[in-house]
C-alpha cells in the first residue's frame, strides 16, 4: 500500500516521504496512530507544496543567518552598569544580550548565545552566538563599563 508519512518513523520513512509498505502495517498501525494516510494524488500534491514551502523558509533563514552573522562580527554592544571595583553589582545575561540584539534588529534566541557564565565584569568581552540553521558561530564584542 501507498502511503504518505506524516511523522518519521524508524526503518520506513521521514515525513514526507511516499512509501510502500504492507496492507497490513499500513491498516493496523501506520494510520490508526496517524502516523500515515493513503497516498492519493491530491495529498501527494499537497505533501510537496508543504515540502517545497519548507525548503524555501528554510533557504531564507539560512540566508538571514548569514547575514547576521556578518553583522555580528562588526557589532558591538555596549552596556553601562552599576559596578564597583571592577565588578559589576548585577550581571548581564544571555537574556539581557538576546534582547539587545532583538533591538538591533536580530532575532537570537538566548539559548543561540553561547555564554557560560553571566558576565560580571568590567571590560571588553567576547561572546558566541550559533546559528542553528547553517550551523555556524560568529562573536560579538560586549562592552561593559561603569556608571
Amino acid at each position: 500500500m501507498q502511503l504518505i508519512l506524516l511523522k518519521d518513523v524508524k526503518k520506513v520513512g521521514k515525513k514526507g516521504e511516499v512509501v510502500h509498505v504492507a496492507d497490513g502495517y499500513a491498516r493496523n498501525f501506520l494510520i490508526p496512530k496517524g502516523l500515515a494516510q493513503p497516498a492519493t494524488e491530491k495529498v501527494v500534491g499537497a505533501v510537496k507544496e508543504q515540502v517545497k514551502y519548507r525548503e524555501k523558509s528554510l533557504e531564507q533563514a539560512k540566508r538571514q543567518e548569514k547575514e547576521w552573522a556578518k553583522e555580528l562580527a562588526e557589532t558591538t554592544l555596549e552596556f553601562r552598569e552599576k559596578a564597583s571595583g571592577g565588578s559589576l553589582f548585577g550581571s548581564i545575561t544571555r537574556e539581557t544580550l538576546a534582547e539587545t540584539l532583538v533591538e538591533k534588529g536580530m532575532r537570537i534566541a538566548s539559548e543561540d548565545i553561547l555564554l557560560p557564565k553571566p558576565i560580571k565584569a568590567i571590560g571588553t568581552h567576547e561572546v558566541s552566538v550559533r546559528f542553528p540553521k547553517t550551523k555556524t558561530t560568529a562573536s560579538v564584542r560586549v562592552e561593559v563599563s561603569a556608571l
